[in-house]
């Protein structure tokens, strides 16, 4: 009952001001007129004014961005863990996102890597692709409840992957965890992450598309967990007018400089937000209500 008493409540409340809307349409003509005839010509040659009154929540005029929107979520991690779950993280405004990790790159490959141990401690200028390795195994790598396997003398791991991203853009790799952070990790051929014993973390972002899947590979310089977790970055606002434009889409709100368009025979009048009492107005472009725009 208390619901529908509030829809009647809101249904009249709409109706009343559309009626106060409409009640002045006729001194808004007066106002419109004088507008138009300050420098823009008048369409109808009788001098008659066709008015739209805009009737609805802020929303009707002021809901999507003209340009600089910014992104949903500013950061966004990303890891292979399949016990995470895809969404908003608890804190601040960053998403969680899977990314895929397989041991070849048939799209029939298993997921994870694998990984080979070679005798000795590591040394960065060894090409061990030459060396013969003393195991080798499958590892879910980027699990952070997995551990690279080891062998009880010096030793080295390498793991090589295949690695996938869900969505396009500009990535960073992280590596490891505590004593496996000390790594050295190459994505399609680019060294993208560098962190030796007593150093410190040298990254370099990647650009990658969706659907492809690139060679990965990671030479620990020691043990530990086969954590390994991205970071997208560099991301962009997708949805303002602006950015519509530039795909190709609604080219008449521009101008042939590439600036907002303007018609001056057509007079947008702003009650909502305006300090007069009736209104205030001018020629209609798509910056008539600030930085926001609506249907």
């Amino acid at each position: 009952m208390n619901g529908s008493m509030g829809f009647m409540t809101g249904y009249w409340r709409a109706l009343l001001s559309l009626l106060f809307l409409f009640s002045v349409t006729l001194g808004l003509e007066a106002e419109i007129q004088a507008v138009l005839s300050g420098g823009s010509q008048i369409p109808d040659p009788d001098g008659k004014v066709q008015v739209y009154v805009l009737a609805g929540q802020s929303n009707m005029v002021g809901f999507g961005y003209l340009q600089d929107a910014p992104p949903v979520y500013p950061s966004v991690y990303l890891s292979a863990d399949p016990s995470i779950k895809e969404g908003r993280m608890p804190v601040g405004r960053s998403g969680l996102l899977k990314h895929g990790l397989f041991q070849g790159q048939g799209s029939d490959a298993l997921s994870g890597g694998v990984a080979s141990i070679y005798k000795g401690v590591f040394d960065e200028d060894r090409n061990y692709a030459e060396m013969e390795s003393v195991q080798k195994k499958a590892i879910n790598l980027g699990t952070v409840r997995e551990n690279l396997p080891s062998i009880d003398q010096p030793h080295t791991v390498v793991v090589n992957a295949y690695l996938e991203v869900p969505v396009s853009g500009t990535f960073e790799l992280h590596v490891g965890f505590e004593s496996s952070s000390n790594a050295i990790a190459t994505l399609d051929g680019e060294e993208v992450y560098r962190k030796l014993s007593g150093g410190e973390v040298e990254l370099h972002s990647i650009a990658l598309e969706s659907g492809r899947r690139y060679p990965l590979q990671i030479r620990y310089q020691q043990g530990g967990s086969a954590t390994l977790w991205m970071k997208q970055v560099g991301i962009q606002g997708k949805g303002d007018l602006r950015s519509l434009i530039d795909e190709g889409k609604y080219p008449w709100f521009v101008d042939s400089d590439g600036d907002w368009a303007v018609r001056r025979d057509v007079t947008y009048w702003e009650t909502r937000i305006s300090n007069e009492e009736i209104g205030s107005g001018g020629p209609l472009s798509a910056t008539s209500n600030g930085i926001f725009i609506g249907p």
